[in-house]
C-alpha cells in the first residue's frame, strides 16, 4: 500500500467524524460540493470501491463515511491490537518445520517472508511457531509435492517440560519490541498543541503525526500481538496502545471544537 494511502487512512481513524461530516457554512451546499472543494471526492470513491471505507445515508440524507474493518486494520499498521490480544487460543502451538533444498531457494525465501508477515516466531531458522491455525500456510503450499523431509506442519503441546512463556521468549525478541514501543510512547508525549476547527493543523503537527505513525507501525510490525494469556509480564505494547487511544480521543475532540 502506498504511504500516502496509509497516511490518509491514519488521519481518518481519528478525524473521520469531523472531516467527513463537515459543518457547512452554506446550508445549501451538498456533501459532494464540499468534498470536491476539499479534493476528497476521488479518494473517497477509491477507498469505498476498495472496501476501505463504507458509506451510509442517514435519515436527513447526509452521508456518513466509516472505516471498514480492513480500513481500520490498515490504518493501525496491519492489525487491530485489541482484537488480536483478545482472540481465543485453544492452548495448542502450530509448528512449521522446513529444510528446503538449495534448488528451492526462491521458495525458501518466499516462505520465510510469508511466516514473518503472518507474525510467526522462530525457535530456529527452520522451526517457526504460532498460536494460530495453519490454514493460510496450507493454502499457500497447495500444489507443492508432499515431502515430509522438506517441510512438515505440526500442532500440539511441548512434552519436555517447556513452558509457554519459554517458547514465547525463544521465538520472539520482546526486549527489542519493547524498545520500539517505548520510542513510540515518547513520540506520543511530544504531540504539539492540538489542532481544532478554528486552528488548522500546521506543518509542525503533520511532521509529528508522520513520526508517530511510523513509530507505531515499526513496533506493530515486529510484535506478534499474541493472545493475552501468552503475553510476557514485561510487555509494553498494551500501555503504548492505551497512550495512543487517549491521544486519538484528544485529537478527535480538538477537531470537533
Amino acid at each position: 500500500m502506498r504511504a500516502s494511502t496509509e497516511e490518509f487512512l491514519y488521519t481518518l481513524l481519528w478525524t473521520a467524524d469531523s472531516i467527513l461530516q463537515p459543518t457547512w457554512r452554506n446550508l445549501n451546499e451538498t456533501f459532494e460540493s464540499w468534498a470536491y472543494r476539499n479534493a476528497l471526492g476521488r479518494r473517497l470513491e477509491t477507498f469505498e470501491r476498495t472496501k476501505l471505507l463504507e458509506r451510509k445515508s442517514t435519515f436527513d440524507t447526509s452521508r456518513v463515511y466509516r472505516l471498514t474493518a480492513e480500513g481500520r486494520r490498515m490504518a493501525l499498521g496491519g492489525g487491530d491490537p485489541q482484537e488480536r490480544w483478545e482472540r481465543h487460543w485453544d492452548g495448542y502451538w502450530r509448528v512449521v518445520m522446513f529444510d528446503l533444498p538449495v534448488r528451492a531457494s526462491a521458495l525458501r525465501i518466499q516462505l520465510r517472508r510469508f511466516l514473518l508477515q503472518h507474525r510467526f516466531g522462530y525457535l530456529q531458522q527452520s522451526v517457526w511457531i504460532t498460536p494460530d491455525g495453519l490454514e493460510e500456510v496450507q493454502q499457500k503450499l497447495e500444489g507443492l509435492p508432499a515431502d515430509a523431509e522438506s517441510l512438515t506442519l505440526f500442532d500440539g503441546r511441548p512434552c519436555g517440560g517447556e513452558s509457554d512463556a519459554a517458547l514465547v521468549r525463544g521465538a520472539w525478541d520482546f526486549p527489542a519490541i519493547n524498545t520500539l514501543y517505548e520510542r513510540h510512547r515518547m513520540i506520543v508525549g511530544e504531540c504539539p498543541d492540538l489542532p481544532s476547527r478554528r486552528t488548522h493543523p500546521g506543518p509542525r503537527f503533520w511532521a509529528w503525526a508522520r513520526r508517530e505513525r511510523a513509530a507505531w507501525k515499526a513496533a506493530v510490525h515486529e510484535d506478534p500481538l499474541l493472545p493475552l494469556g501468552l503475553l510476557p509480564a514485561e510487555y509494553f505494547g498494551r500501555r503504548s496502545w492505551e497512550a495512543r487511544k487517549q491521544l486519538f480521543s484528544r485529537l478527535a475532540l480538538g477537531f470537533r471544537h
